[in-house]
This record gives C-alpha cells, structure tokens and sequence, in this order.
C-alpha cells in the first residue's frame, strides 16, 4: 500500500477507498481529519468526483503517523 502512494500521482477511488479502511477509519472520520463532508469521502470512493492531489499526501502522513496514536482515537493534525 505504500508503494502504490508513492508511484502515483493520483489515486483510484479503489485505492482510497482501500486505504481508508486499512487506517481504520469510518467515513466521517476520515472527513473530520481533512475538513471535509462525509458525503466528499462518499463522492471520492464512488469515483463521482476527483480525488484532489494532495489527499494523497494526507494519506501517506496518516500512514505514517495515525498507527502510533490510534489506540487514544484521537486523529492526528494534517499539516
């Protein structure tokens, strides 16, 4: 999963789809962390609208970083 972050420069609604599940996290979660609707994740993973280039960015600090805080629930800061 790393790997498919770092050689494309846009992701599938597949592959976010994919990744939000591997952090573990819901919908509105994810939404909350980047400031977004639910119903923006929701039109992400259904291909109804482009997932912006820097979601993939997000998606690889959450990676990194949410593993060692996701005991506590308490989403990271997305720079």
């Amino acid at each position: 999963m790393d790997s498919v972050l770092k050689k494309v420069t846009c992701l599938t609604s597949q592959e976010f789809a994919h990744i939000r599940k591997s952090l573990g996290m819901s919908k509105v979660r994810l939404a909350k962390v980047f400031g977004v609707s639910r119903q923006t994740i929701q039109n992400w993973e259904s291909g109804r609208t482009k997932i912006p280039s820097l979601v993939r960015y997000a998606l690889a600090y959450l990676q990194e970083h949410y593993q060692s805080i996701n005991t506590s629930r308490t989403p990271p800061l997305v720079p």
